[in-house]
Formats: structure tokens, C-alpha cells, sequence
């Protein structure tokens, strides 16, 4: 059944806000849902996206999440009356996104507050973990990027998505 609303989102009281989010992820394998980026800052421009993350039932395999990613995307669209929607799937996010979307707290939904505190938990850990390695990275990035290096700067950029999927697939 599609979901459709005719409802500008941006310009409801705090409740009525919640109530139209609440109708978008119930009934769906939605356990958390949290806005990001300028609008969750409150620096957002006129034109600025909807930056989305949701955390999925742990049961969907990667098929279903993309399906549901899909899914609520439109939802999102048509809540939000906007085709500037960006939906992340936190299930499958590194843990520099995931530290992003945690960090500024702007909670959409939340369907269990255990997971919740697990996801919080366990992206801080890793995060920890990670961080030093990011940083230095980053450094040698901006170091290199002022030499215009952009050959190593674009290997360093390669080299640094494989180093977290690695540690993903560590961390499983």
C-alpha cells in the first residue's frame, strides 16, 4: 500500500511533526530514526536536504534493507514534500557516519530505547577505536591535497573506505 501525505512537514508544531513521522515508520522494520546534517544543526538553507538515518530490524538481510531503504525514501519525500531526501541505513553505515548521526542527537523515531543504547554504545566504541587512525588519515589528506598531490590524495581516499569495511568485517 502506498503511503502518500499532503501535509508540508517543515511547517507543523513539534506533535503533529512527531505524529506524521510516527505514521511513516509504523508498521515497518524501523527501530530508530534520526535526522542529521544542516537541518538537524540548525544551519539548514532553504534547499538543504533531508539527511535520514534509520536503524533496521537486525534480521532483514541486505536484500530487505535496500528494499525498505526504498521504501522510505518515497515516504520521506512525500512527508516531507521534498525529492531532496538522503536515507541512510545505519545497519549498514561505518562508523564515522554512524558517529555523525549519533553525535547531535535529533531523535525522529524510536521504537526501542535498549537498542537504542546499544547502537549509541557500540558506534562511541568504535568510533574510540577508530578515530586516531581517521585523524592521522585526514591529516595526511589536507597535507597532500595542499601540495596538490590529487593522485594520493584519491589512493588515500581508496585506501581509507577499504580500512573501514575492513574493520567492519572485524568487528562482525
Amino acid at each position: 500500500m502506498p503511503f502518500s501525505s499532503y501535509l508540508d512537514i517543515s511547517l507543523m508544531n513539534d506533535e503533529t511533526r512527531d505524529t506524521q513521522l510516527d505514521q511513516v515508520f509504523a508498521n515497518t522494520p524501523v527501530v530508530l530514526a534520526y535526522l542529521f546534517g544542516s537541518r538537524a544543526q540548525s544551519h539548514a538553507r532553504p534547499d538543504s536536504d533531508y539527511d535520514v538515518a534509520v536503524l533496521l530490524d537486525a534480521d532483514l538481510i541486505t536484500r530487505e534493507r535496500g528494499r525498505w531503504q526504498l521504501e522510505l525514501i518515497g515516504r520521506l519525500i512525500d512527508t516531507y514534500r521534498s525529492d531532496a531526501v538522503d536515507l541512510v541505513v545505519l545497519n549498514d553505515a561505518p562508523p564515522i557516519l554512524r558517529f555523525e548521526v549519533i553525535r547531535h542527537q535529533y531523535l525522529l523515531y524510536n521504537r526501542d530505547d535498549q537498542q537504542r543504547m546499544v547502537l549509541h554504545t557500540r558506534t562511541m566504541q568504535e568510533w574510540f577505536d577508530w578515530a586516531p587512525c581517521y585523524r592521522h588519515m585526514q591529516q595526511e589528506r589536507l597535507k597532500q591535497f595542499a601540495r596538490g598531490d590529487m593522485y594520493v590524495q584519491s589512493n588515500i581516499l581508496i585506501i581509507t573506505r577499504h580500512l573501514e569495511q575492513l574493520q567492519l568485517l572485524l568487528l562482525q
